[in-house]
């Protein structure tokens, strides 16, 4: 038989077909908990019976290159923009922060400190070298001034 769930947890399957766990008193407001089984249920649980704000877990360690982004993400700049220009960077960065640093480790976990005018230069270096497929692809396919396809002579 399953096990019931503690007062005022429901359990809903959301969009993607996952089964998440709230917790609501009455019509009241939800506030999402993790698994039952999880570690950290019981100490939410409590939390969210209390009244107490939720324990939001820090998902960038503060003078970060990730931290640094997100708090240019939460900047007016960054307001200002148009949406498709913010959906635009926002993949970029996303890019930056996710990048293998060689180590074993991502770009986003690294001190911003180490963003230094030469490693910009290098990597304005690197992104400006012509990628092998764009040179053989301009061999293979020569075109005259008109725009067709050479002949042989």
């Amino acid at each position: 038989m399953p096990r019931k769930l503690p007062l005022y947890v429901v359990k809903q399957k959301n969009r993607a077909g996952n089964w998440v766990h709230y917790f609501r008193v009455g019509k009241g407001p939800c506030t999402r908990l993790p698994a039952p089984n999880d570690p950290s249920f019981k100490q939410a649980y409590e939390a969210v019976l209390k009244g107490e704000p939720s324990v939001a877990q820090a998902r960038e360690v503060p003078n970060t290159i990730a931290w640094l982004i997100g708090r240019f993400m939460e900047s007016g700049d960054w307001r200002d923009t148009s949406p498709a220009t913010r959906r635009q960077r926002s993949n970029i960065l996303w890019h930056v922060k996710e990048k293998p640093d060689g180590k074993g480790g991502k770009i986003g976990d690294k001190p911003f400190s180490v963003i230094t005018t030469k490693a910009i230069r290098n990597g304005m270096e690197i992104a400006e070298r012509p990628r092998p497929q764009q040179t053989t692809t301009s061999r293979r396919c020569p075109r005259s001034a008109s725009g067709r396809l050479r002949t042989a002579t």
